[in-house]
Order: C-alpha cells, then sequence, then structure tokens
C-alpha cells in the first residue's frame, strides 16, 4: 500500500468522524418522532370503539403502529449508519469455505500464528468469529461470552426451528435434560434429510459438551493471552474428537473475539479484518445472523475460493456464501464496490487455476472479467503475494470507493427517511381530521341536550301540575282533620290557662287584683288592664298553631323537593331537609359562570312563604278576639263597659268570675271562627304552588334558564348519559394535540441540515 493510498484512508476516517455527530443528531430527532408517534397511537386506542367513525380510528391506530415499527427500524439503520463512521479502522471481511485457505490469508495480513488463528487440512477449524486490529503496542485477545439466554436466542433457536423441535429450552438445566431424539428418524416429520440428520449431531454434541463450557456462559468479556486463544475460537481437532469427553468445547461459550497485534504490514495501521467463519457450511439461520452482523460493521469483503487438486469448478456453497455477501452489502449500489472474490493460487495445477478463473468470470461476471465482482489473485500463505495482489489493489479501490459507498448508505437512509416523514405527516394529519369529525359530533350531542331539557321541562310541568292538583284537592273540604285538631289543640291551651287562673291561680289573681282596686278607688284601670293582657294571651295561644302551619309549609317544600329530585337529580338532594336542599338550589342558580335568575327567582319567591297564625289567620278572627275588651258595642251601637265591680273582695270575686267568663267566650268564639276558615292555609298553599309551577316552567326565560342549569349541571341530572361522548371529545383534543406534536416533530427532522 502507498503512502498516498494510506493518507486518503487516514482522510477517509477523519471525515466519518466529522459526520458521525450529525448522523446522530439525526437520530436523535427521528427518536423525537417515534415518541410523538406512540404517543399519538396511545391516544388513537384511548378513543371509544364507539364513537363514529371507529373504522377510521382503528385504521390510524394500525397505520400509526406501523409506522412507529418503521421508525425504530429507522432508527436502527442511523445506528448502524452512526457506527459504520465511528469507526477508527476501514474494516475487510474474510469469508470462504472450509479448507480454501481463509485462516491462512488472515494469518499473513495479521501475523498471527497457528494457536491464534488456527488452520487444518482436513475438517473445519474456526468456529468463532474473530476481529483483528492493528496495535503498535500489544498482543492480546478481549473475549466476550454468552449468557445462555443470548446461545439458546442465537444458535439453540436456530436448530430447534429448524430440525421441528419445540422451542429451545428456556434454562439450562431445561436444556441440560431435554429429551432430545437421539436418532434422525425419531425427529418430526419423517424420514429425516441428510441436513437434519448432521444437525441432530451437532446439537446432541452441544448438550453432550455442556460440562466444558458451562462455567463460561457470565456473558462478561475476558482477556486471554494469545498464546491460550486457540480453543476459545477453533473446533476441536481431529484427535480430540476421538478422545473420552469429545475434547474441548470452550468456543461454544464465545459470543465474539477481537484480537490486537502488530501487522507485519506497518502501514495498515488503520486496517482491521473480520474472521467471518464457516458460511457456506452453517445452517440458513446461522449464516443469516452472521451475515447480519456484517452490515456497517465491514466495508469490504474478501472471499476466498481454491482450485482442488480434484477440480476447478465452484462449490455450491460458495453460491450461496456469495448471496449472502451480496445482501450484507445494506445501501451500498453495488455489489462490485463490497464484495471481492479472491483467487488462492497456492501450488495447484495451472490449469486448474485458469479453469477455475474461467468458471468465475462465465458464472459469475457473465463472461466480462470483473464485471459484477473483483477477482484478486494471491498466493494467500505468501505475504509480498498478498501485499501486491491483495491488500494493495483492495485499499486502493476502497480509497476511491469508501467515500461514494458511504454516501450511497447516507443517500439510503435518508431517503427512507423521507419517505417514512411523509407517510407519518399523512397519518398525523388524518387523525386531526378525524379528530375534528369527533369534536363536530358534540354539535349532536348539544342538540340532544337540548332534546333532553326539552323532555325534562315537559316532566317538570306534568309534576309540579300535578303537584298543585294534589294540593288543591287535599285542602279543598272543610272537613280537614289535620287543622281541626291544630284549633282544638289552642283552644285547649288558652282553657288550660284561663282555668289555672290565668297562669297564676285564682287565689293570687284576686288578691292582686284587691290591692289594686283598692289603691285606686275603682276597679276600671285594673279591669282594662287585665282583658288587654287577656286578649294578648290568648292570642298568642293559638299562635300555638304556627307549629301546625309550619310543618304545613315543609310539606309543601318536602313535595316540591321530591319532584325537583326526581327529575334534576344530585342537584336537589332528596334525604337533605327540604328547605336547605332548596336553599342549595338556589345557590346553583345564582351561579355567575351559569346563572338562571328566573329559576332562582321561583325557589327564592318559594323559600320566603310566610303561613301563620298572625299572618294567615289573625285578621280573619281579630272581631272574634275584639270582644275580649273592657268596652264594647252595646245594643245600640254605642260603648259599654263589660263588667263593673266594687273594690272589695266580693267585688273582686265576682270580677274574676266575669273575667274567666269573657274569656272562655272569646277563646271559644275565636275556635269557631278559626274552624271555618279551614280552606284557608290550604288555599295560600296552593296558590303558592301553582306561582311557583308557574315562574318555575312557565314564565318567559324559564326555558333558557333551564338549559342553562342542565349545561352547567349535565353530568349530575344524567349521570354517565355524556360520559362516553365527553371522553370521545377529551380524546379527540388528546389526538390533535399529539398529531400537531408528530407533525412539528417530522417537520424538525426535514429542517435538519
Amino acid at each position: 500500500m502507498t503512502d498516498d493510498i494510506g493518507k486518503r484512508i487516514e482522510g477517509i476516517v477523519a471525515e466519518r468522524a466529522r459526520l458521525a455527530p450529525l448522523v446522530r443528531a439525526d437520530a436523535q430527532r427521528w427518536r423525537a418522532v417515534l415518541r410523538s408517534l406512540l404517543a399519538l397511537s396511545q391516544q388513537l386506542e384511548q378513543q371509544p370503539r364507539q364513537e363514529e367513525p371507529h373504522a377510521v380510528r382503528d385504521e390510524l391506530v394500525a397505520s400509526a403502529q406501523v409506522a412507529a415499527e418503521e421508525v425504530e427500524a429507522l432508527l436502527e439503520s442511523f445506528e448502524r449508519f452512526a457506527t459504520r463512521l465511528l469507526r477508527s479502522t476501514i474494516n475487510v471481511g474474510v469469508s470462504g469455505s472450509a479448507r480454501v485457505g481463509k485462516s491462512t490469508l488472515l494469518q499473513t495480513i495479521s501475523g498471527l500464528a497457528d494457536n491464534e488463528i488456527p488452520t487444518g487440512a482436513d475438517i473445519p477449524v474456526t468456529a468463532v468469529r474473530s476481529r483483528i486490529f492493528h496495535s503498535d503496542t500489544r498482543s492480546r485477545a478481549l473475549v466476550s461470552f454468552h449468557t445462555y439466554a443470548s446461545l439458546r436466542d442465537e444458535v439453540l433457536a436456530g436448530y430447534h426451528r429448524d430440525l421441528g423441535l419445540p422451542p429451545a429450552p428456556a434454562t439450562l438445566e431445561a436444556f441440560r435434560a431435554f429429551p432430545y431424539p437421539q436418532r434422525p428418524e425419531d425427529l418430526p416429520g419423517g424420514e429425516p434429510s441428510p441436513t437434519s440428520v448432521v444437525l441432530l449431531r451437532r446439537l446432541l454434541a452441544m448438550r453432550d459438551a455442556l460440562p466444558s463450557y458451562e462455567d463460561l456462559l457470565t456473558g462478561d468479556e475476558r482477556e486471554i493471552p494469545l498464546s491460550e486463544l486457540r480453543p476459545f475460537i477453533a473446533y476441536p481437532t481431529h484427535e480430540e474428537r476421538m478422545r473420552p469427553g469429545h475434547g474441548d468445547h470452550r468456543y461454544l461459550a464465545v459470543r465474539d473475539a477481537r484480537i490486537e497485534c502488530p501487522f507485519p504490514h506497518a502501514d495498515v495501521r488503520h486496517l482491521g479484518v473480520l474472521d467471518l467463519p464457516g458460511l457456506g457450511e452453517l445452517m440458513v439461520g446461522a449464516e443469516a445472523h452472521h451475515v447480519d452482523g456484517l452490515r456497517d460493521e465491514v466495508d469490504a469483503v474478501v472471499m476466498v475460493v481454491r482450485a482442488s487438486a480434484t477440480t476447478a469448478y465452484l462449490r455450491e456453497s460458495d453460491a450461496r456464501t456469495l448471496t449472502l455477501l451480496q445482501e450484507s452489502r445494506g445501501g451500498v449500489s453495488t455489489a462490485r464496490d463490497f464484495v471481492f472474490i479472491l483467487v488462492n493460487d497456492v501450488a495447484v495445477d495451472r490449469s486448474r487455476l485458469a479453469a477455475l478463473r474461467h468458471e468465475i468470470d462465465l458464472k459469475i461476471n457473465d463472461g466480462v472479467p470483473d464485471q459484477y465482482f473483483q477477482v484478486l489473485q494471491a498466493d494467500a500463505a505468501n505475504h509480498g503475494a498478498v501485499a501486491a495482489g491483495v491488500l494493495g489493489p483492495l485499499l486502493a479501490h476502497l480509497a476511491e470507493r469508501l467515500p461514494v459507498m458511504d454516501a450511497q448508505i447516507h443517500a439510503a437512509v435518508s431517503d427512507s427517511a423521507s419517505g417514512l416523514a411523509t407517510r407519518i405527516e399523512a397519518i398525523a394529519r388524518t387523525a386531526m381530521a378525524h379528530a375534528e369529525r369527533v369534536r363536530r359530533s358534540a354539535g349532536v350531542v348539544d342538540e340532544g341536550l337540548q332534546d333532553r331539557v326539552n323532555t325534562l321541562r315537559g316532566h317538570l310541568a306534568r309534576d309540579l301540575t300535578a303537584l298543585v292538583a294534589d294540593i288543591s284537592a287535599k285542602y279543598a273540604s272543610t272537613e280537614d282533620g289535620e287543622y281541626a285538631d291544630a284549633v282544638e289543640y289552642a283552644y285547649r291551651g288558652v282553657l288550660g290557662w284561663t282555668e289555672a287562673g290565668f297562669g297564676e291561680g285564682r287565689e293570687s289573681w284576686q288578691a292582686r287584683a284587691l290591692d289594686r282596686c283598692v289603691e285606686d278607688h275603682n276597679s276600671t284601670p285594673f279591669l282594662s288592664e287585665e282583658l288587654n293582657v287577656l286578649r294578648v294571651t290568648i292570642t298568642q295561644r293559638f299562635a300555638a298553631m304556627d307549629d301546625f302551619l309550619s310543618a304545613r309549609v315543609t310539606d309543601l317544600y318536602a313535595r316540591v323537593v321530591a319532584v325537583l329530585s326526581a327529575r334534576l337529580g344530585e342537584l336537589v338532594p332528596a334525604d337533605t331537609e327540604p328547605a336547605k336542599a332548596l336553599r342549595q338550589l338556589r345557590e346553583l342558580l345564582t351561579d355567575p359562570v351559569e346563572p338562571s335568575p328566573s329559576l332562582a327567582k321561583a325557589v327564592e319567591d318559594l323559600l320566603e312563604v310566610r303561613l301563620d297564625f298572625r299572618t294567615q289567620l289573625y285578621p280573619r278572627v281579630r272581631d272574634a278576639l275584639a270582644e275580649c275588651n273592657l268596652e264594647v258595642a252595646g245594643p245600640s251601637g254605642q260603648p259599654q263597659v263589660q263588667v263593673i265591680a266594687a273594690p272589695t273582695e266580693a267585688g273582686v270575686d265576682r270580677m274574676y268570675r266575669a273575667v274567666l267568663d269573657i274569656a272562655e267566650q272569646t277563646a271559644f268564639r275565636t275556635r269557631q271562627q278559626l274552624l271555618t276558615l279551614a280552606l284557608e292555609p290550604g288555599q295560600a298553599l296552593r296558590a303558592v304552588t301553582e306561582f311557583f309551577a308557574d315562574a318555575f316552567i312557565r314564565s318567559r326565560d324559564s326555558k333558557r334558564d333551564l338549559l342553562r342549569l342542565a349545561r352547567g349541571h349535565r353530568d349530575r341530572i344524567w349521570p354517565d348519559a355524556f360520559r362516553e361522548h365527553d371522553l370521545a371529545v377529551t380524546t379527540a383534543s388528546a389526538i390533535t394535540a399529539a398529531a400537531e406534536s408528530v407533525v412539528a416533530t417530522v417537520t424538525e427532522t426535514r429542517k435538519a441540515p
């Protein structure tokens, strides 16, 4: 390799390092896209499926999930490309079937010996993929080991699948005890194929050799001296396989090996070579796993072929390997830039060598040398031949083409990102349109609310009208037993008071009367005062009917609350004291956010109703109580004194009996007058109820205010009736926000340089 090529490769490594942060920044922006897309998908999934149009919602969920998977794949592509750019070496993979000189070529390039890169003439030797890098200062091997889980998933699972067996055992102990068929003919599927015979034998050998490597299944990385490396990367030799225990199988625990050593060619310090063992000879699943690891981990692959002493034809395994290598080139446009064929011309009949070259030109390059794959030729064991015939042209090609290949990979990733961005933006905009349709459905629900309010108003009108009729019927008859009982109770109270000596006893009253009359030399002042007190007291005693009248008002409130509670739900709690329930309703109706003033006024007027003796009945019995005066109208209409008595003991005794008689007559006349007024309280209650019903249902603004009440307290009147709709509308807003976030993050990716 010339100094010019070395400098160009150093320049490529430096330019890659400059580009890597930009690629990582792109990946970071796409991670934001993924987060927003997953958030959109989640919001779509939370939307009730009953909401129309649910088919669009389901399709959007599926599209968003597929797009999220595509973004995850894109992120993996960005990560692989960034990893490629961050490599400090130009990596070349070396592949080929067993016994063609692949390991010999690796020894020649790296300067390692048989103990580090084993070779063999009879059976495949290299068992583990190794990465070999130039180091000026040290020689060592870093070996990373499987866990049982990674061994199961990356190795055993493929064998189980291809052999038609159940899934690979979940644990190491389950693997140790797994009842594998001991004969190929016991495998599922009938008569075994040659391949299944080989695979079963390999799987049984892995299980039988478990004691030799199970302690290494730690998942860690360990530095191994190069002198001790061979058993970790190579199959047991034929002699070792013949020994009891089938030899050392530590290689089965190894996942990867990194070897650092001084290369004999000092000018290849930026070169790394990867040993790809057994491609073309492993089962298809394992080959795919190996080849997938090549993508962006190597810059080119050299497939070694060799003419044998008996044949100059390409093997079937060579063709299969070549196909797999082409697939692993990723975004590189042409396989010619990525895959090279090396004809190992180690001592062989020259005619067979020429025949092999002709076979390659004819079958692989369509008769035109180097048309699809460049063909190199050198003795893999000859340092000079490898330097001139392999490293020179290979590195010269990479120095020329690597920037182009990197650009092709970048363009492929960018094209994928651009197309994906367009699809994701379309999903987001479709989600916005879907959310808008859901929001528009709120108009239909508003109509539904109006219908509910109209129905509610009709029910309230019917119920309140029935209440008015019920109260009218209840109080239409003068034979109101409850009213008569209340009057009688008050009357008996008056009589009890008078019979008890006007509340102080007869003797006490007469003694006080005598003292006063003697003092005044006249009975008139005392009698005048006592009859006034008597009239007031009788009035107060009949006012005991207030409890009854108050109970009638409370009963009315309870009936109104029952009607309203049945229709307005928890706005008017039926289990609360009636007046308190109405006061709470009044507060709701005066809510400044959504006031219902006409309804509030109707409830306020109802709460201000006063039905008591003083205001309702006293004006109607006042004349009867007026008889309890010292002077009353005589037969001629002129005032006359009812009681005249001398200020003596005899006179006072006659005075007492006269006052008692006046009191009893006044109480009786009042009682009789009250009994004739049995309709008065009921008529008042009927009027109050009728007025309330009119004001609450039929006033000019009641319809508007009832709608306001329903709009402000919809869910308390009709619990759960609008829950699904509200959830859908809320989710629609969340969908819109999530979709807008998706569009914003996609826009950011497009703005990026």
